[in-house]
């Protein structure tokens, strides 16, 4: 019950707030499962992923989070699984294993490969921990590219060490969600990240499209 009205919260709000497009729904498997890959510009991004995908998610996050007396209790009845910014080897091996269980028991997984959320207003480089997690999966890895948050609410401007908090600049910005098509688990993490700059591409030429048809 938690999971499914968090879903509903998650698309109340973000397409009450944002203009959402999203492109290549249909590639998202309704049934099986699924390793998702997606870019990481906001903390808004879980709200956004939640709202484009037509399935009960789960997220890797960080334990800090993950085990905050506030939410802890919601937090792992989302099944949400904590990942700490250091691990051993052992603690390595049994994250990677609970990943790969959740995707092979056909549930949807999203992960953001870059490990933190970029203040450079680029792509970052892709963790090579995917590649880990991937090894032991039977299922496609799908990226998703979520375009336009720069400067909206919860994003980190160029070089800013803080979210923006400003409810109204952003309110009804355009933001475009691109999936891409299933890629084979054994891909690296810059193919990854290269199949990722590829959507990037699309998704900037359909937000320019419009501007394409108008006389100078």
């Amino acid at each position: 019950v938690p999971a499914m009205m968090l879903r509903f919260v998650a698309y109340i709000i973000t397409h009450s707030y944002f203009k959402i497009e999203i492109h290549g729904q249909e590639k998202l498997p309704l049934k099986s499962g699924a390793l998702l890959v997606a870019n990481h510009f906001s903390l808004m991004d879980p709200f956004l992923v939640v709202a484009a995908a037509p399935r009960m998610l789960r997220f890797v996050m960080d334990r800090k989070i993950y085990e905050y007396p506030l939410w802890n209790w919601l937090m792992k009845r989302l099944n949400m699984i904590p990942v700490g910014g250091r691990l051993d080897a052992a603690e390595r091996e049994e994250f990677n294993k609970v990943c790969q269980q959740e995707v092979n028991s056909n549930h949807v997984l999203c992960i953001f490969p870059e490990g933190q959320i970029s203040r450079i207003g680029h792509l970052l480089e892709f963790k090579k921990g995917i590649e880990h997690i991937a090894k032991g999966i039977e299922v496609p890895i799908i990226p998703i590219m979520i375009k336009g948050e720069r400067g909206t609410l919860l994003s980190f401007d160029i070089g800013s060490s803080k979210p923006v908090i400003n409810w109204f600049k952003s309110f009804r910005r355009k933001i475009t969600i691109e999936i891409g098509d299933p890629v084979a688990a054994t891909s690296k993490a810059p193919e990854l990240r290269q199949k990722m700059q590829i959507l990037n591409a699309k998704a900037f030429k359909r937000r320019i499209r419009k501007y394409h048809s108008l006389p100078y």
